[in-house]
C-alpha cells in the first residue's frame, strides 16, 4: 500500500486512524478483513499462512524504517533486484499473527511469541 501528498494533509490519518477511535484507517480495516479471512480458510486447517508486514516512510527522498527506531536515523537504500524488482535493503519485515496488541511501534500488529 502506499500514500502520497503533501505534508499535513492527512495521510497518517487515512492510513491508521485515530488511536482508540471505532473507526480505522486503511490498514487496521485491510488487516483485520485479512486476518478474518485467514481464520475462516484455517478451518478446518488445511492451508496455512505466513503474514509479514513491512513500515516504511520516505520523506524528503530518505526512506525509513518505522518498525525498527534505531534505523529511523538513518536512510535505507532503495535497490533493484533482478528477478524480484525494487526493494528496500535492510528493512524489517516482521511475521505477524494478528492485528491486536501494541508490539509494533505505530500500529497494533502482534508478532509471533
Amino acid at each position: 500500500m502506499f500514500s502520497n501528498a503533501n505534508t499535513g494533509s492527512g495521510k497518517s490519518y487515512t492510513m491508521m486512524g485515530s488511536p482508540g477511535a471505532d473507526e480505522g484507517g486503511i490498514i487496521p480495516r485491510l488487516c483485520d478483513s485479512l486476518f478474518e479471512r485467514i481464520k475462516v480458510q484455517q478451518s478446518p486447517p488445511a492451508l496455512t499462512y505466513k503474514v509479514e508486514v513491512s513500515y516504511m516512510e520516505i520523506y524528503n527522498e530518505r526512506v525509513h524504517d518505522l518498525l525498527d527506531p534505531e534505523t529511523t536515523r538513518r536512510s535505507l537504500r532503495v535497490r533493484e533486484h533482478a528477478v524480484l524488482g525494487p526493494y528496500v535493503d535492510g528493512l524489517s519485515q516482521l511475521a505477524v499473527t494478528s492485528f491486536q496488541g501494541s508490539k509494533v511501534p505505530n500500529s497494533s500488529l502482534t508478532t509471533p511469541a
